[in-house]
């Protein structure tokens, strides 16, 4: 599964009628055609401008199917709406409004199956974030419905309700919204009737603030095959090479065959997921190879996030401290401060020659220490500014070696991906980072396991991939902010930089000590 992200951009070309854009303006279109993983799936990236808004909208093409028309119209219809607002919203000196879009695509079981997940972003008067997910039959174009999956005989959107419950709060825990996750979650069809295939479950994609806490990003939840052999339809279970238990008609969250707690899955945006997604960590960035973690976190990617190492057993990551092998922080549960109130700033994406340097020079300022979740391939580029980092006395973490969705990753992949970068961090520090954090915030039950390494999240989502300007990113932190909080921030954008030096001003006014992760829950 691969996740296409498009990016708002100046673009060129000729002036004509759009495929998308509706409204009044006259708008500036160009079209990206890119191939996909597989050979009869094109990605289209539609950009687009006109005075008062930039766009960029991501959707398939699959050849002799109309699966991929059905996906672009849902995401016309929004554009369109995005530009009736914009239109009527902007004003002569204002900065035009952007619309952002990303989509993933996947083919699970050799292909029998085509599933999308998109998402879409944009911000007018206020935030709109929508992010659906489909699934087609490869043959026949046919859109799968629940029907096609469960066994109709026996109450599926019972045992769907309960395991999705359980789900959704060993996630998040406390910071979910009890209310909203129990109407999500009603044996309605309407609840699960969008999600998408994988080889290994039904993934279920939701909006930011939607039933967790918004900084979160963009949650997404996969509910494995394995947790719903007993409500599987024979045909689909055999397809998915699930066996199905002899006792169809038992409820099976009372005869045990859902665990209490599941293992940790995909989450974003981040991330935001990150996503709190999906966030740069919401990574969903602006085109120079980056990322952001909440479903939104860079150029062919999309962050709202959190991460892993599975390193063969040999990256074992610190050297001593506390044991918290495959523990999930930053999701609120830091240890109160006996003292001053206490914060890690959290930087990912980088290390960038320009700007991290001078975020080094604003940390020192307040005497502040923070911890950069490093991109492995930029530290071999720019080794320098990494030992400077770490010299300084900020903590480097496992941010992977090129920011792809693990969850989409075989587990050599995985490995890769963790290794490598967990090795140049010690080549270059001589230590070996003691925590990760994953791209998108995306992890899954195979990702989870693989890692010794604890998955740090963060708590205050600033969404600065995303945001306009630097005003904009400290009004997403400040109010949020509290004592044991995890900031996710990055140090790929002049208005980040900017925006941390009055965060930095700011907590510290108000007696803040600013401490790294490992500082924070106590690990070394």
């Amino acid at each position: 599964m691969k996740r296409f992200t498009g990016f708002c951009t100046g673009v060129t070309g000729a002036i004509f009628l759009a495929a998308c854009a509706g409204g009044t303006e006259e708008t500036t279109v160009t079209e990206n055609i890119q191939q996909s993983s597989y050979d009869d799936i094109n990605i289209i990236t539609e950009n687009g401008k006109g005075d008062a808004y930039r766009y960029s909208l991501v959707y398939p093409s699959v050849q002799g199917l109309d699966a991929g028309e059905k996906v672009e119209d849902e995401g016309c219809s929004l554009l369109n709406a995005f530009i009736e607002e914009a239109e009527q919203a902007h004003e002569e000196d204002d900065a035009p409004f952007t619309f952002q879009s990303s989509l993933e695509v996947d083919a699970p079981f050799d292909r029998e199956y085509i599933s999308f997940l998109t998402e879409y972003e944009y911000k007018v008067d206020e935030a709109v974030h929508r992010q659906t997910s489909v699934s087609f039959e490869a043959e026949t174009g046919n859109r799968v419905t629940l029907s096609d999956v469960f066994n109709e005989e026996v109450d599926y959107l019972g045992e769907l309700a309960d395991l999705m419950e359980t789900k959704m709060t060993a996630m998040f825990g406390d910071a979910v919204y009890e209310d909203h996750v129990k109407e999500l979650t009603q044996a309605e069809p309407e609840n699960y009737e969008s999600f998408m295939l994988t080889d290994h479950g039904l993934i279920f994609a939701y909006n930011r603030g939607e039933w967790t806490r918004e900084y979160f990003g963009a949650p997404v939840v996969l509910l494995p095959y394995e947790d719903l052999a007993s409500v599987l339809d024979s045909d689909f279970a055999e397809t998915a090479g699930v066996e199905i238990p002899e006792e169809m008609g038992e409820s099976a969250a009372e005869n045990g065959s859902f665990p209490e707690e599941p293992p940790a899955e995909l989450e974003e945006n981040g991330q935001e997921a990150e996503n709190g997604n999906r966030e740069e960590d919401n990574d969903g960035e602006e085109g120079n190879g980056h990322g952001s973690e909440n479903g939104e976190d860079g150029n062919g990617s999309g962050e709202n996030g959190n991460g892993d190492a599975a390193e063969n057993g040999d990256d074992t990551g610190s050297s001593g401290g506390t044991s918290t092998t495959s523990e999930t922080l930053g999701i609120g549960n830091a240890p109160a401060s006996d003292g001053a109130p206490r914060v890690a700033l959290t930087f990912d994406d980088g290390p960038d020659p320009d700007l991290t340097p001078v975020l080094l020079d604003h940390l020192d300022d307040f005497g502040a220490r923070a911890t950069f979740y490093v991109i492995g391939s930029y530290t071999q580029s720019y080794p320098h500014i990494v030992e400077e980092t770490f010299s300084r006395g900020h903590e480097i973490g496992n941010h992977t070696w090129s920011h792809p969705d693990l969850t989409t990753l075989g587990e050599e992949e995985i490995e890769h991906e963790l290794t490598s970068t967990s090795d140049v961090i010690e080549q270059v520090t001589g230590e070996r980072p003691v925590t990760f954090r994953p791209p998108y915030g995306a992890i899954s039950g195979r990702v989870h396991t693989m890692t010794d390494k604890p998955e740090v999240r963060w708590t205050v989502d600033s969404r600065d991939w995303q945001a306009g300007s630097t005003q904009e990113i400290v009004d997403r932190v400040l109010p949020h902010v509290h004592d044991g909080a995890v900031i996710l921030l990055h140090d790929i954008h002049p208005r980040s930089i900017d925006a941390a030096r009055i965060i930095l001003e700011e907590l510290s006014a108000q007696g803040y000590e600013f401490v790294t992760i490992s500082e924070l829950y106590s690990l070394n």
